[in-house]
C-alpha cells in the first residue's frame, strides 16, 4: 500500500468513478489528498430565526414544518418551511421540484445561505443544507471542492475521507520537527485530515497555513538547490583585474551614489569569489543600474573576457548600445547584434564575436542563436525577462569558463517577495537616485486623452 496507488482501489471508487476523478487530474491517492477544498461552509455558527437580518449570509437549524411545490410563471417553486422555536424561514428552490422527496415533516436540518425578507417571511434561496444528525447538529463544517456533474463536491469529500482512513498513516513528514514546533504548525497527517475534514474552522485555517508553509519551504529549498547548481555548474573565471572599470568610474561626469557603489562592491565580491555569479540588481527607472552593469562588463574586458548585454527588444537594445558607447566607447570595442540586421551585417558581427574583436556585444535574443560562437565569454548582463539558468547558459557558446550573470530589474519588489521569486539569485538594491535626477512620474491616460501623451512625446 502506498500513496502512489491508483485511486480506483479506494473503497467506493472503482473504474467508473476513477475515470471521473481522472478528468479532475486525480489518478493516485496522493493526487486525491492534494486535491484540497477551495473553501469550507461553516454550519457551526447557527443563528436563531428571530435574529435574522436581510442580506446576511447565515446558518440556521430547525425542523421541517411544511413541504410545498408551488406553480410559478417560470416553473415550479419548492418551499420548505423551517421552524426553530423562535421563528419561521422558508428554504426555496426554483425549478427543482424533485427535491421535495428529500424532505419530510419533522425532519431536523441545518442550512446555510443568504437570507432575504420576501413575501412577508424569511427566505433562503438555493441554500446548502444537511440533515441535522449527531454530530452535525453540534456544528457541521462542509468542505467545498471544484467538482463536475459526474463527480460533485460531496462525493469527492466522501472519497477523500475513505482515503484518509486507509492511507492517512502513510503521509510522510516533510518539514523538520524544530520548524514545525517553532512555527506552530500541524504535522502533515494532521494537516491533511483537517484540510479535508476539519473539526472546526480554526483547524481548517491552521491546516491551510501548514500546507502553504510547506509549499513555500519546498520552493525555497528548490531555489537554493538551483542556486547551488548554478554556482557550481562548471569552472568559472576569477576576475582579479579592475583597473579598467575603476578608470571608467573616475572618468564619469557625475558621482556614483552610495547605493551604486555598494552594488559594485557586491559584484566585485561575486566576480572574485571563484563561483559563478548570479545576481539581481533591483532599482527604479533612473536609479543608475546601467552604469553599474557597464562597470561589470568592463571588469570582464579587463580580465580578458567578452561581455554580453542582452535586451528584450531591439529598440531597447539600440538604446543600450548608445549608452554603452557614450560612456564606455573609449575603454572597449562595442558590437551590436539583432535579428533584423541585414544578412551581411549579421555575418560580419558574428565573425567579429568569434574572433574576439568585439569586447562588449549589445543585442537581442539573436545572440542566443547556435551560429553565434564566442571567443571568450565571461559575463552576461540581461533584463529580468531573460533570466539565465544553467540550461539557458548552454545556448551561449563558451569553451572553458561558465559566464557570470547579472540581471537587471526595474520592478519594485519587496525584499521578502524578491527572495521568493528570485531565491536562486543574490540581490543588490539601488535604492537612491543620482543627485539632480528628476523623479519618474508615471501617469495613466484614457484613450480620449491620447493627445496629451502624443504632445509629451513630441516635446521630449
Amino acid at each position: 500500500m502506498s500513496l502512489q496507488e491508483s485511486v480506483r482501489y479506494i473503497k467506493g471508487v472503482g473504474p467508473k468513478r476513477a475515470r471521473a476523478l481522472g478528468t479532475l487530474g486525480i489518478d493516485t491517492v496522493k493526487d486525491l489528498l492534494d486535491y484540497v477544498p477551495f473553501r469550507i461552509d461553516d454550519f457551526s455558527q447557527v443563528k436563531k430565526l428571530n435574529t435574522l437580518r436581510s442580506g446576511d449570509q447565515v446558518t440556521v437549524e430547525g425542523k421541517v414544518v411544511s413541504v410545498a411545490a408551488i406553480p410559478g410563471r417560470r416553473g415550479p417553486v419548492l418551499r420548505v418551511g423551517l421552524f426553530d422555536g423562535t421563528g419561521d424561514c422558508f428554504l426555496v428552490w426554483y425549478n427543482m421540484p424533485y427535491l421535495a422527496r428529500s424532505f419530510y415533516r419533522g425532519m431536523a436540518i441545518v442550512a446555510s445561505g443568504k437570507v432575504q425578507w420576501r413575501r412577508e417571511s424569511w427566505e433562503m434561496a438555493h441554500p446548502l443544507w444537511e440533515e441535522a444528525k449527531d454530530p452535525l447538529s453540534s456544528g457541521l463544517i462542509v468542505p467545498v471542492y471544484h467538482g463536475k456533474s459526474e463527480m460533485p463536491s460531496s462525493r469527492i469529500s466522501n472519497i477523500v475521507n475513505e482515503a484518509l482512513k486507509s492511507h492517512g498513516d502513510l503521509i510522510p513528514e516533510i518539514l523538520p520537527e524544530d520548524i514545525v514546533r517553532k512555527r506552530e504548525l500541524l504535522s502533515q497527517e494532521q494537516a491533511y485530515k483537517n484540510i479535508h475534514n476539519p473539526v472546526n474552522s480554526e483547524m481548517w485555517y491552521k491546516a491551510r497555513r501548514t500546507l502553504a508553509f510547506r509549499e513555500v519551504f519546498l520552493l525555497q529549498l528548490a531555489l537554493l538547490l538551483m542556486k547551488d547548481e548554478n554556482e557550481n555548474s562548471g569552472p568559472t573565471a576569477v576576475f582579479t583585474q579592475y583597473g579598467l572599470p575603476c578608470a571608467f568610474t573616475s572618468n564619469l561626469p557625475f558621482e556614483l551614489t552610495r547605493a551604486q557603489k555598494r552594488t559594485i562592491q557586491d559584484i566585485h565580491r561575486s566576480l572574485s569569489s571563484g563561483k559563478v555569479m548570479n545576481r539581481l540588481i533591483q532599482g527604479d527607472v533612473g536609479s543608475g543600474k546601467t552604469v553599474v552593469a557597464i562597470w561589470a562588463l568592463l571588469a570582464a574586458v579587463d580580465n580578458g573576457y567578452q561581455g554580453a548585454f542582452l535586451a528584450p527588444t531591439e529598440v531597447l537594445a539600440r538604446q543600450h548600445k548608445r549608452t554603452v558607447e557614450n560612456l564606455a566607447g573609449n575603454f572597449a570595442q562595442i558590437g551590436f547584434l539583432s535579428g533584423s540586421m541585414r544578412a551581411g551585417e549579421k555575418r560580419e558581427a558574428i565573425e567579429s564575436i568569434a574572433e574576439g574583436s568585439v569586447d562588449i556585444l549589445v543585442g537581442t535574443h539573436a545572440m542566443l542563436e547556435p551560429q553565434v560562437k564566442w571567443a571568450n565569454l565571461g559575463l552576461v548582463v540581461t533584463d529580468e525577462q531573460h533570466r539565465f539558468g544553467v540550461k539557458q547558459r548552454l545556448n551561449l557558446s563558451y569553451d572553458t569558463y561558465v559566464p557570470h550573470v547579472l540581471v537587471m530589474s526595474a520592478t519594485p519588489i519587496p525584499r521578502s517577495l524578491a527572495l521568493t521569486i528570485y531565491g536562486d539569485l543574490d540581490i543588490s538594491v539601488i535604492d537612491e537616485f543620482p543627485h539632480g535626477r528628476k523623479q519618474v512620474n508615471t501617469q495613466v491616460l484614457e484613450y480620449r486623452d491620447r493627445g496629451i501623451a502624443y504632445g509629451t512625446l513630441r516635446r521630449g
